[in-house]
């Protein structure tokens, strides 16, 4: 009898520039090989500069994938071997499934909470299939998990004090990365997937009915109309209704990092600060050991499917 072979689990993420220099190469990529215009690339160099220089997610991905490979041992001696693979920066997706190449199954899981077509279907899938194609192995790549029941738990326990300590008639607001308004014009699922998580989120926080909304954030330089409303728009709103507070919890999102550092920490409390609004965000996931144990169960509920 031959051995059971143990599950793969591909751990995706978009990527990020982990050194200034790298950041015409990574966003060309980004742009399937097309040069980013250069007063773009300086406005990026700057927003990294700020941020002191360079991303932490990368460093971050690989720390929390080799927390949940470590959870998933525990759980299965054997049963499972994790790779690490990126969209945008090496190691690239392709080369983290070579590595699982030959498993009979394949679990793939995308560190974007929520389903969108934009990230899912034109990014991470056709990476991870393209790798695996003729191999013998079956993916199984999990199409959002927004509502995890262990997500969800983590990200109310880190949003309920902020909550207990914030001053009557403080709001919340769920934030995630904006995408083009024709995806959503073309029934794409990501803003009932954002709705539905931020409400099983507040839910858990005991956030009063009326308390709190989702926002956009991030929206690309493409020229075209983007999802909204934004956090920055919010805040106008906020203040112009003499709200004491606004609570940031980007739940669009597992880690620090150019859309959490510089759009929501510099720019949006840049804002907050100028309307005379106090702006507060919960912490990020990040490659906390719970949080790592909750994607670790995820990965083995979808695995025993």
């Amino acid at each position: 009898m031959s051995p059971v072979q143990p599950v793969g689990v591909l751990f995706m993420a978009h990527g990020a520039a982990e050194d200034p220099a790298d950041l015409a190469a990574f966003y060309a990529h980004i742009r399937h090989g097309r040069p980013p215009v250069p007063a773009v690339l300086e406005e990026l160099r700057r927003r990294y500069a700020a941020i002191g220089g360079r991303s932490p997610l990368p460093a971050l991905t690989q720390r929390l994938g080799e927390r949940v490979a470590a959870a998933l041992e525990a759980r299965s001696p054997g049963g499972y071997r994790l790779a690490v693979g990126f969209l945008h920066t090496p190691p690239f997706i392709a080369q983290a499934a070579e590595s699982l190449a030959g498993l009979p199954l394949v679990v793939g899981l995308a560190l974007a909470p929520h389903y969108n077509r934009f990230a899912y279907e034109e990014g991470y899938r056709p990476a991870a299939e393209a790798a695996l194609a003729g191999t013998g192995s079956r993916l199984h790549l999990i199409p959002g998990w927004g509502g995890d029941p262990g997500y969800v738990r983590w990200l109310a326990d880190a949003l309920r004090p902020l909550w207990a300590a914030a001053p009557s008639g403080s709001r919340v607001y769920f934030s995630a990365h904006s995408l083009p308004a024709r995806y959503l014009a073309a029934g794409d699922p990501y803003p009932q997937q954002l709705a539905e998580g931020a409400a099983a989120v507040a839910a858990a926080a005991g956030l009063p009915a009326g308390s709190w909304d989702i926002c956009y954030q991030s929206r690309g330089r493409t020229g075209e109309p983007w999802a909204g409303p934004d956090v920055l728009e919010i805040l106008e709103q906020e203040a112009g209704r003499g709200t004491p507070q606004v609570i940031l919890c980007p739940h669009g999102f597992v880690a620090d990092h150019l859309e959490v550092l510089y759009d929501l920490d510099i720019e949006a409390h840049g804002r907050a600060r100028a309307l005379g609004l106090e702006l507060v965000r919960t912490p990020m996931p990040n490659d906390d050991p719970a949080f790592a144990g909750a994607l670790a169960d995820l990965v083995a509920a979808t695995a025993a499917v």
